[in-house]
């Protein structure tokens, strides 16, 4: 037989998932990525200026260098048709 009755053991429910949500997402998985050593991939990003969350990477400044160097390379690299003879 519980204690509680059923509304309140519904927040209570609600409650501690929270807690353990907020705990798993705040405290555990920063201490993981430290540990893991994703902190100097990330203070790298921050240090670049690189903005990690874009969907499309047009925005950013390398890509205007890096998309020359893949133009050039598939212009004028060899040719499969080159390759194959």
């Amino acid at each position: 037989m519980s204690v509680l009755p059923v509304p309140y053991r519904k927040w209570a429910f609600f409650t501690i998932g929270t807690i353990l949500l907020y705990s798993f997402a705040f405290g555990f998985l920063p201490f993981l990525s430290n540990f893991l050593g994703f902190r100097q991939a990330h203070d790298l990003i921050i240090e670049e200026g690189i903005e990690a969350g874009a969907f499309f990477y047009t925005g950013v400044e390398k890509i205007r260098d890096i998309e020359n160097y893949l133009r050039d390379s598939q212009q004028y690299g060899p040719s499969l048709t080159a390759a194959s003879k």
